[in-house]
C-alpha cells in the first residue's frame, strides 16, 4: 500500500506543471497543490468504518461470482490462518519509553504554556544513551542506575505538571491521556504480567510471540484471514479478514470467523484447512476442520488440499490492505540469506523464456559446463580467424 501511495503521488506530480493535462482531466482552474495526500486513502478507510469495508468485500466477491472468476466450490473449501499486522513501532525498551514520555510531556507543556521547574531533556537523553551502552557492555548495575535516574525524572515531571494544572478543567482534559500513559510507563516492569504500553503514539499495540528464530516477538495486532483452498479462475481472493484484539487463542477464534465468512459469502464451508495452532478449536462441525499433519479420514483429494495450504500461506503477505510480511530493509538486500524458518515466496514466471521458446535460433536447454567448450565460434569472428584455427600446424 505504501508503494501504491508513492507511485500515485508521483503520477500526480507529473500532472501539476502541465495546465493542458489538468484541463483535459476536468479541472476548471490551475491547481498549484496535489489534490490528494499520501494519507488520504487511510483517512478515507477510517471514515468508512468496518461495516462499509465489509460491504465492499462482499460486493467484490459477488461481482467475481457473477463473472465466473470464483465458483461455489471455491467458497466451500477455505484456508483459515492468523498473522500479525505490524505497527510502525520501534523495539520498546524501558529507557526508550520513559525518554519518549519525558519528551512528549515537556513538548505538550510548552505548547500549552505550562511552566515547568525543570525539563530534564538534556539529562534524560544522556541517560537513555548510557543505558544502551552499559547494557551492551554487560554492565547491568550501571545500566539499572541510569534507568532509575530516568524513572525518577519522569515522576518529577508528572507531579510538576499535575500541580500546575490543578483546577483548570481545560488543561486537565488535554493532559490526562498522556499523563496516564506516562504514569503507566513509569510503573510497568519488564517481567510483569498483563497489559503494557509498548508505544506512546499507539497504546493499542500488543506483543505477540510467534516463536520465530529471527523475530520471536512482533508488535501489532493479530489478524485472521480466510482464502480459498482451491485455485479460482480469477486468481486468489480474500474471503474474510478480521482484527483480533487482545491476542486470543487461535482455536477460540475459528467459530466466529467461519460464521462471519458464511454470512459474508452466503455459502456454507464444507472443508476448513488450518494449522496446528487451531487444535482444540470451538467450531460447531469439528469433522469439517482439517488440521495440518492429520492422518485419519484423509483422502487423496483432501491431502492435495492440505498441501496447497502451505502454498496459500505467503499470499497473506500480499493482501493490498492487510498484513505485510517483513522481508528486511531494502538497503541490506545483499545480506539476506535463505533460512529454513524464513518464508520463501515463489519467483515470478519467466515470461521471456516462454515468449522465445519456439524461436528457431534459441535453444530451450542451455548447455552445461561440460559442453560449453564444444560450442561453435561466435559470429563476430572473421573468416581469417576461422582459417587460422582450422589450418594444420
Amino acid at each position: 500500500m505504501r508503494e501504491y501511495h508513492v507511485r500515485f503521488c508521483e503520477g500526480l506530480r507529473v500532472k501539476l506543471p502541465r495546465p493542458t493535462r489538468q484541463y483535459l482531466c476536468g479541472e476548471l482552474s490551475f491547481c498549484h497543490r496535489l489534490p490528494f495526500d499520501r494519507s488520504s486513502m487511510t483517512r478515507w478507510r477510517q471514515r468508512l468504518g468496518e461495516e462499509q469495508l465489509v460491504a465492499l468485500i462482499q460486493e467484490s466477491l459477488s461481482v467475481a461470482h457473477k463473472t465466473g472468476a470464483i465458483g461455489a466450490k471455491d467458497l466451500e473449501r477455505v484456508v483459515v490462518d492468523t498473522t500479525v499486522q505490524p505497527k510502525a513501532v520501534a523495539h520498546p525498551t524501558d529507557a526508550r519509553l520513559m525518554h519518549r514520555a519525558i519528551i512528549k510531556l515537556v513538548g505538550l507543556a510548552k505548547r500549552n504554556r505550562v511552566p515547568l521547574r525543570q525539563s530534564y531533556l538534556r539529562l534524560a537523553k544522556r541517560a537513555a544513551i548510557m543505558v544502551g551502552r552499559y547494557t551492551h557492555a554487560h554492565q547491568f548495575k550501571r545500566a539499572r542506575r541510569q534507568l532509575t535516574f530516568l524513572r525518577t525524572r519522569l515522576g518529577r515531571i508528572i507531579r510538576d505538571i499535575r500541580r500546575k494544572i490543578d483546577g483548570d478543567m481545560v488543561l486537565e482534559a488535554r493532559f490526562d491521556p498522556l499523563l496516564g500513559l506516562a504514569q503507566q510507563v513509569r510503573n510497568q516492569d519488564q517481567h510483569q504480567r498483563g497489559p503494557k504500553v509498548y508505544a506512546l503514539h499507539a497504546p493499542e499495540v500488543e506483543c505477540i510471540g510467534k516463536g520465530k528464530a529471527r523475530a520471536p516477538y512482533e508488535f501489532g495486532c493479530k489478524v485472521s484471514i480466510a482464502t480459498p483452498a482451491t485455485s479460482p479462475k480469477g486468481g486468489q481472493f480474500v474471503l474474510h479478514a478480521k482484527a483480533l484484539h487482545g491476542n486470543p487463542f487461535d482455536g477460540h477464534t475459528l467459530g466466529p470467523v467461519i460464521a462471519d465468512m458464511e454470512k459474508l459469502t452466503g455459502v456454507e464451508a464444507r472443508r476448513i484447512h488450518v494449522d496446528k495452532g487451531y487444535r482444540g478449536h470451538n467450531h460447531a462441525h469439528r469433522f469439517r476442520v482439517w488440521i495440518s499433519g492429520q492422518v485419519r479420514r484423509v483422502t487423496a483429494a483432501i491431502r492435495r488440499e492440505m498441501k496447497r495450504r502451505a502454498r496459500h500461506r505467503p499470499r497473506q503477505g500480499r493482501t493490498p490492505h492487510g498484513p505485510q510480511l517483513s522481508q528486511g530493509p531494502p538497503w541490506r538486500s545483499h545480506q539476506r540469506r535463505p533460512c529454513r524458518c524464513r518464508l520463501q515466496l515463489r519467483p515470478a514466471p519467466a515470461m521471456a523464456g516462454r515468449a522465445f521458446a519456439h524461436h528457431p535460433h534459441v535453444r530451450r536447454n542451455r548447455p552445461g559446463p561440460k559442453h560449453r567448450l564444444n560450442q561453435t565460434p561466435h559470429r563476430f569472428f572473421t573468416d581469417d580467424h576461422k582459417a587460422c584455427r582450422s589450418a594444420p600446424p
